[in-house]
């Protein structure tokens, strides 16, 4: 199992070289070339002062705690597939997919299956670290490699998030059945979405799957806007300060894009986003925590995958106006079925 996820620095001396390797990478952001490399310099400084603030990036410990529970669960619900063993690709931060790949092929892994930790599809995010896996499959294995290229309302995941959210809710007076919940995402630039990107319509299929039947009002809102570009909007900032504007003194906020808390939860939100909106009046604003380690959301990386033993993934969707054509069709060199 290749968990494939974004990365974060463990320590001050990983910052600058995760924050380079991200800004240089075209297929990311999108920053002209030469330029990646100067931003992502000048701005380690800054972020490492954030992640210093939150013990460095908890990705990765998070990541082997849900890998080492997975594993446990696929091991007694498919033993005619067991042993199951897990193995981290990051994209921007060791261990790099190559490592995890090269580790499970020396191992004796039989099957490898590709499973992206993002669980809404993005060509910028999920298509990069896919691409990184493949490449690192000597052409020799490729029979053995299968994919799980996304999940935003696997029946099991969903039920997960509704779960928290219920819990969170619990929280507030009356069991908050009318307090507002703002969902925030990540944002994307809006030319990847122009280009034909599903991932905000991922996003909100989930939201709405989480809401259904539930009498809360609820918003949905995106965050981590980087560079001068046009976003996806509204920023959770602004929307929670228009909120607070307009006399909503309570609300839970939910960080709907992650599946476990990292910088931009630990301190974007927590650090930044929460301390203004409060002051603005939102005094029982309170943020709903990533799943983590949440046993149903433990339970839901399992069912992904036994979902994907059992039945093929759906095909993977490509972008209509591809912005990287040729780096894009790697994707299709690995099906979405399990090989037998």
């Amino acid at each position: 199992m290749v968990m494939l996820n974004l990365g974060g620095p463990r320590c001050e001396q990983e910052v600058s070289g995760y924050l380079v390797r991200m800004f240089s990478d075209r297929t990311f952001i999108g920053m002209p070339p030469g330029l990646g490399p100067i931003v992502g310099k000048l701005r380690a400084k800054a972020k490492t002062q954030q992640y210093a603030a939150i013990g460095y990036s908890p990705l990765e410990r998070w990541s082997n705690l849900q890998g080492l529970e997975m594993t446990k669960l696929l091991n007694s619900a498919l033993p005619q597939h067991a042993p199951f063993q897990h193995y981290l690709a990051f994209r921007y931060s060791e261990p790099f997919a190559t490592d995890a790949v090269t580790s499970a092929l020396k191992a004796g892994a039989e099957r490898l299956i590709l499973f992206t930790q993002y669980p809404h599809y993005s060509c910028a995010s999920t298509g990069n670290s896919l691409r990184d896996a493949i490449d690192a499959v000597p052409s020799a294995n490729r029979r053995q490699v299968s994919m799980i290229h996304r999940w935003p309302t696997h029946p099991s995941y969903v039920a997960a998030w509704r779960q928290i959210v219920l819990e969170h809710l619990e929280k507030f007076p009356d069991q908050g059945k009318e307090v507002p919940v703002v969902f925030s995402a990540h944002s994307l630039p809006s030319s990847v979405v122009w280009a034909g990107d599903m991932y905000p319509y991922e996003i909100g299929s989930t939201v709405n799957a989480v809401m259904a039947g539930l009498p809360n009002p609820y918003s949905l809102m995106w965050q981590s806007k980087v560079g001068l570009q046009t976003w996806l909007q509204p920023s959770t900032q602004k929307g929670l300060l228009t909120m607070a504007k307009q006399g909503v003194k309570q609300a839970l906020l939910v960080p709907i894009a992650f599946t476990s808390d990292h910088i931009e939860t630990l301190y974007e939100l927590d650090r930044e986003v929460l301390p203004e909106a409060k002051a603005a009046g939102m005094s029982g604003l309170i943020r709903c925590a990533a799943p983590n380690a949440h046993p149903a959301f433990l339970q839901a990386l399992a069912d992904v995958v036994i979902s994907h033993i059992q039945a093929p993934t759906p095909p993977l969707h490509h972008c209509t106006h591809c912005r990287f054509p040729s780096e894009c069709a790697k994707l299709t060199l690995v099906p979405t079925s399990f090989p037998s």
